[in-house]
């Protein structure tokens, strides 16, 4: 981040960067196409809810000025995303309720160009840009019932996050906990400043697909196709003004 800076200033020949941190809370959504393929075989239906769940981030990011009114802002930052979702499959006497949690840590890398207006004590601040995501770690937790010729079972339990971009019958992935690593979007955001504090908002939209491909499916397979939506609000502090 501090490199991107580093890069900008003299390029832009301006004299000013302010250092800044930030932390605050957000709100996932997970948006799913489910994968109808091992239900529609075995003459089965498959309703999917989604849930959202709260989170946080914090790290550090850099306000570069490109005049008095634009402004070019890297960072980089921790977060957690917490989300979850629902199943219900059922058809030829059979019927299985599934529900899941997640929390997965990323870190991110974020680059925001910025517009801000003056007006008398505080600064109305607008921001877009793209981003990336590298997964570090993640826990998955999961409650099921099901009922087969008349027999109930129940069972719960928990699991940790892989990374990888292929699960199938040649690995020991297990679905429910496979996500890829690498996640990216774009950013939009509102804003307002006064003296060395901003307060965000910021609405970021996920692009590709977060579920890893497969060569089989399962009971287990619930979606094929996701990304996140996500919701930020937070403040951030500029704790050093640098001068050229």
């Amino acid at each position: 981040m501090l490199l991107v800076a580093g890069l900008l200033v003299p390029a832009l020949g301006y004299s000013q960067v302010h250092l800044g941190l930030k932390a605050g809370t957000n709100l996932t959504y997970l948006v799913v196409n489910p994968d109808y393929g091992f239900y529609q075989q075995h003459n089965m239906e498959l309703s999917l809810g989604n849930g959202i769940g709260p989170g946080f981030y914090a790290g550090a990011t850099v306000k570069i000025p490109l005049t008095n009114e634009f402004t070019v802002n890297p960072g980089l930052q921790l977060t957690q995303r917490g989300f979850g979702y629902s199943t219900e499959a059922y058809g030829n006497g059979f019927t299985q309720y599934r529900k899941q949690s997640y929390r997965i840590n990323y870190l991110e890398l974020p680059l925001r160009f910025g517009w801000q207006k003056q007006l008398q004590t505080y600064t109305l601040l607008f921001h877009a840009g793209p981003y990336v995501s590298s997964g570090l770690f993640g826990i998955y937790r999961y409650q099921i019932s099901s009922e087969q010729s008349n027999q109930l079972m129940r069972g719960e339990g928990m699991g940790t996050v892989q990374f990888t971009n292929q699960y199938g019958s040649d690995n020991m992935v297990m679905p429910l906990g496979a996500f890829r690593r690498l996640e990216y979007g774009l950013d939009l955001g509102i804003g307002m400043g006064y003296k060395n504090w901003e307060l965000n908002l910021q609405y970021r939209n996920g692009l590709n697909n977060v579920k890893p491909s497969h060569d089989f499916a399962t009971v287990n397979t619930a979606w094929e196709r996701g990304r996140f939506m996500v919701l930020e609000l937070g403040l951030t502090y500029y704790v050093a003004h640098f001068s050229r």
